[in-house]
């Protein structure tokens, strides 16, 4: 979609003249044929782009500045909700853990 209208605006005025030496399916195969060239770019150009944007937003030294500056209590608010859905398993394991080393305690100190 995107790559036809492109085509068309670098054609530009000479559209007519175009059509007067290509048909109809010739320009709509060049214009696949722009569309498989840019594809087969992107990854490469994607990686510039990606490259550039870490450079110039410095997300990384943000997010870092901004986490270091938390307060601990917001801190833990942020990681609560990630935990959450397993922290009954963390509850449970601590339970079983507590059973088992009380019974060891028991049989090798004595009660």
């Amino acid at each position: 979609k995107h790559d036809s209208a492109a085509t068309d605006d670098y054609i530009g005025g000479a559209d007519r003249f175009v059509k007067l030496f290509r048909s109809q399916s010739h320009i709509l195969r060049c214009k696949q044929v722009v569309a498989e060239v840019v594809l087969s770019r992107m990854p490469d150009t994607a990686k510039h782009v990606e490259r550039y944007m870490d450079e110039a937003m410095a997300l990384e030294d943000v997010l870092c500045e901004k986490l270091q500056n938390l307060p601990c209590s917001d801190f833990e608010g942020l990681l609560h909700p990630v935990f959450q859905e397993d922290e009954w398993k963390l509850v449970l394991m601590g339970g079983v853990l507590g059973v088992f080393i009380g019974c060891l305690q028991w049989k090798f100190l004595g009660a």
